[in-house]
């Protein structure tokens, strides 16, 4: 069959779209990324990522995978002053239940800031001969034969939004993130319309970044904190500072007022844990707000006429609550899955067989996700017919995670995406969850 890999075009410069155009340079002769801002070529912030501003997670298994896409990253990431934090030694975590269990187990994350992880990913796929970089430019629609079956490029326009050329692709990737305009675009080609999914815990979160953060305690250099509609996370960010990031559901949000920011943080839980880390600390930034947090599922494998030569990964096909750290480990998790299909199919077979590859990708983290924001009666969208049970089941798991180091170990790793959720669904842990009620704490 042929099977034609002259050139690729991917929407998006922000981390999915490096990621996508770094997997696809290995299989295309041309790589062009096209992105509205004008990319910085330092760490720095640009209007396209606004959420840059608020805490990064860079679970174990996004890690892995960047990691392999980009050989040396950890090191970069040390010497920029963000190391990687031992999981059950490090990172102090509070649930209503009480806190954690420190384990051994080697479960390891990070939380660097956003502007420096895109910046040196960037720098990395910059360097890729074949990949080129169109800045300043909207991406206007697709462009499809006639019959609107295939998709061969798309509709450009330069800063000032008049229409400056049209680009021809043999494979068009988005990964324009939240505001991506996929549905509308293949609405035009006459591929019908995409069903969504949408959850919304009415979550508002706030950030601002500290100098001079008291030590934790128990060699902590990382927290997070979680009470029944409040959030509170503390990461080291790399020359000396400290990133505290608030979030509340259901509508209780974080102020942007300074006092009130405060009182949000210590309120979490009703710790004085980062009470105590802010006295004497200077803030260094102002606060930094933002409500985007709806969860939104595009359901593409469901589009009733897909059209061949168009792709959509990342946040464009799966956005998710930020509160649980997901978005770019699905992200990574989304392009392994093009490059596995890449490596033994055309580029027809890809279009056809991805979107369902992506649904499976994407169902772990969007339950979990889902089942968390649930909680909350207030949460808008579909709620998961199994939830009651599960989130029963889960808040036993967290009780006994406060009480047996091996529990948390397995916790940790299934919410870090390194494990898959059987784990914490075996013989024996079911057996440990049916008889927690009636044990006595230790």
């Amino acid at each position: 069959m042929v099977d034609p890999r002259r050139h690729a075009i991917v929407v998006g410069g922000s981390i999915a779209g490096l990621l996508a155009a770094r997997v696809l340079s290995d299989h295309f002769e041309r790589v062009t990324i096209l992105d509205r801002d004008r990319l910085p070529l330092e760490e720095a912030p640009r209007r396209g990522v606004p959420q840059a501003r608020h805490a990064h997670g860079l679970l174990g298994r996004g890690r892995e995978i960047l990691c392999g896409l980009f050989p040396d990253l950890d090191t970069e990431l040390a010497v920029a002053g963000i190391s990687l934090l031992h999981a059950g030694r490090e990172v102090g975590w509070l649930y209503p239940c009480g806190w954690q269990k420190p384990f051994s187990d080697a479960v390891w994350l990070c939380a660097p800031p956003r502007d420096l992880l895109e910046s040196l990913l960037r720098r990395r796929v910059r360097a890729i001969p074949q990949v080129e970089f169109v800045e300043e430019t909207d991406v206007r629609g697709l462009i499809a034969t006639p019959d609107g079956r295939r998709v061969q490029g798309v509709k450009i326009s330069n800063a000032a939004g008049a229409e400056r050329s049209l680009l021809d692709a043999d494979l068009v990737v988005d990964a324009s993130g939240r505001g991506s305009r996929a549905p509308r675009w293949l609405e035009e080609i006459g591929a019908g319309p995409t069903p969504e999914t949408i959850v919304d815990a009415h979550v508002g979160y706030a950030s601002r970044l500290y100098a001079g953060v008291a030590s934790f305690p128990h060699g902590w250099q990382a927290l997070f904190l979680r009470g029944t509609r409040r959030v509170a996370g503390i990461f080291p960010q790399g020359n000396g500072h400290h990133l505290i990031t608030l979030m509340g559901y259901a509508g209780d949000h974080p102020s942007g007022e300074e006092s009130e920011f405060l009182r949000f943080a210590a309120s979490v839980n009703d710790c004085g844990v980062i009470a105590d880390a802010l006295r004497g600390a200077t803030a260094v930034s102002p606060i930094h707000k933002s409500h985007s947090t709806v969860s939104r599922r595009r359901h593409f494998e469901r589009t009733k006429r897909r059209p061949q030569g168009f792709l959509c990964l990342g946040d464009a096909a799966c956005a998710l609550n930020p509160v649980y750290a997901q978005g770019i480990t699905v992200a990574a998790l989304c392009v392994q899955s093009l490059a596995s299909l890449l490596e033994n199919r055309t580029v027809v077979q890809v279009c056809e067989v991805f979107p369902s590859r992506l649904n499976e990708v994407i169902s772990f983290p969007w339950q979990l996700a889902a089942l968390e924001d649930f909680r909350h009666p207030t949460t808008r969208g579909q709620r998961p017919w199994f939830s009651g049970l599960t989130q029963r089941y889960t808040e036993k798991v967290f009780a006994l995670a406060t009480q047996e180091a091996e529990i948390a170990a397995r916790l940790v790793k299934v919410m870090q995406m390194a494990s898959p959720p059987r784990s914490l669904v075996t013989p024996g842990l079911l057996w440990q969850v049916l008889n927690f009620s009636t044990r006595p704490k230790s």
